[in-house]
Parts: structure tokens; sequence; C-alpha cells
């Protein structure tokens, strides 16, 4: 798990909602209310624009669907019923044990989903596209870091009341946490030693494995600048991890000095590092 950060306090003051209300109002964001500077608490449907509400109503008049909802959209039902602690009687903190991890999978899975995304905008050539979703993917990064203190108001007497009832569970386990280490570089075939053919995942690992990394489309990206990029680089074995090189570094200081909004990009993917 990552390593905790320094707490910061945030508190409400006028002075901050009216600072909220107008970057709300510049940017005319639907999350908002401009009455009271707080986020609007409605269901998604309520922020679509009236013409698309309306179109929405008059392609259902005929359908059997249940109009959209808020918590159909999301799902909520079985969202909600997915938290079911083991300990007999149920220790009160086992709930947050799980509700966190369940949530770090979901961030994971998100990241996942950015990271195939920076993957083509890197091939595509489009550095506003990475530049966009490695701002987001740091973000997401400093939300997981944060979630650590939540788990840390859970002591250690507290864990081990039900820490028995995880069994062989471990966070080790987890197969999207590995699919992050392969997409980003860190391939290892060893980790498919200690995962069990049938355990569901396994498939999407083995497949991470042989794949290009978000790296090699890095040096897709290079090359659209200008870089040039060894042919081994360009031909290595995929299942092996990517390793620095001093050739490719080199090109990157030049365009880092030579290419100012290409460094904001490689200024982005160094705190994504060192996050």
């Amino acid at each position: 798990m990552p390593v905790p950060i320094a707490k910061s306090e945030k508190r409400f003051s006028p002075s901050a909602s009216i600072s909220f209300e107008k970057r709300c109002v510049r940017a005319k964001s639907p999350h908002c209310e401009r009455s009271t500077g707080y986020p609007a608490a409605l269901p998604p449907p309520a922020r679509l624009p009236l013409a698309r509400i309306d179109a929405r109503a008059r392609g259902m008049e005929h359908s059997d669907m249940p109009p959209l909802t808020y918590a159909n959209y999301l799902d909520l039902e079985k969202l909600l019923t997915l938290q079911n602690p083991r300990s007999t009687p149920a220790e009160h903190d086992e709930m947050l044990f799980i509700i966190i991890h369940q949530t770090y999978e979901l961030w994971f899975k998100q990241l996942l989903h950015e990271f195939e995304k920076i993957k083509s905008d890197f091939s595509a050539g489009d550095l506003f596209g990475a530049i966009h979703s490695f701002k987001r993917t740091r973000t997401i990064m400093k939300t997981l870091v944060a979630q650590v203190d939540i788990l840390e108001t859970m002591t250690p007497s507290s864990f081990s009341s039900f820490r028995d009832r995880l069994e062989t569970a471990s966070g080790f386990q987890s197969i999207q946490f590995r699919e992050l280490e392969f997409l980003l570089g860190y391939k290892r075939a060893s980790t498919l030693a200690y995962v069990k053919p049938d355990f569901p995942g396994y498939d999407r690992l083995q497949q991470r494995l042989g794949e290009r990394t978000v790296i090699d489309h890095f040096y897709d990206f290079l090359a659209t600048r200008g870089a040039q990029i060894p042919a081994d680089l360009k031909n290595r074995d995929l299942s092996q991890p990517n390793g620095p090189d001093e050739r490719v570094q080199k090109e990157i200081l030049r365009l880092y000095k030579s290419s100012p909004e290409v460094s904001i990009l490689f200024e982005l993917m160094t705190d994504f590092d060192e996050g």
C-alpha cells in the first residue's frame, strides 16, 4: 500500500465558498449550485440539458425500460450488497476494512482505464491528451495515498479482532495492482507462478505480460517529436521489464530543454513516478 502523506486539514470558510462559486460560474459547471456554493446533490439525469432529457423521455414512451435514475445508473442496489463482513458477530471495523479495499480496487480500475488512453495518446502523438490524463492519474494516486489516513483510524486490536477470518486472503493477491505494475513496465513472469490459472483475472495478467507497456508507447511519442529511439528498444522482448536507457534519457533531456510544452508532460510523469 502507498506510504501515508502528511495530513492537510481543509475547513470551510465564506471566502472559500465564494471562490468555489466563482470557479463554478467561470467553468459553467453543472455540478455546482450558485446560490450556496456547494456541489449539487442531484442525480445524473437532472444535470442533462433539457433537450436531451426530453429526447430521452420521448424515446422511452414506447419502451418497457424503466427511467434512468441515480440508483440504477450506478447499480447501487448491487453495489451496496457487496460488503460482507466474515466475523461473527460482525466486528464494527471490518466494514471499514472492506470498503477501503474495494475503493482501492475501483481506483485501480480507473487507473488502468486512464493508462490505456495514455498509451493511445502517446502512439498518436497527442501531447495534450496525455497531459490531461496524467494530471488525472496523479490526482487519483494522491487520493489512494490519502485513503491510508482513514485506514489508520482502525487500531491494531480492532484489526486483530477479525484478522483470522481473512485466512489466506492478502492484498498481494490484487490482480489489478499487478496489472498496473506490468502496464507501467515492471514486468516479472515469476509473478504468474503465485497466481493459480483458475484465479479470477489470471488471463488478464498473462495478457498484460505480453503487451506493450506505457513506456513502449512513450517511445512512440518521443519519435513523433524527433527523438531517435534505438532499434533494440523498439524490438525488445515484451515479457521483460522496461529499464533505464541513457540514449533515451539524452533525447528526453534535449526535448525538455527545447520544447516547453513537452517539458510539462515530463514533469507530470516525474510527479507520478515519485508519488
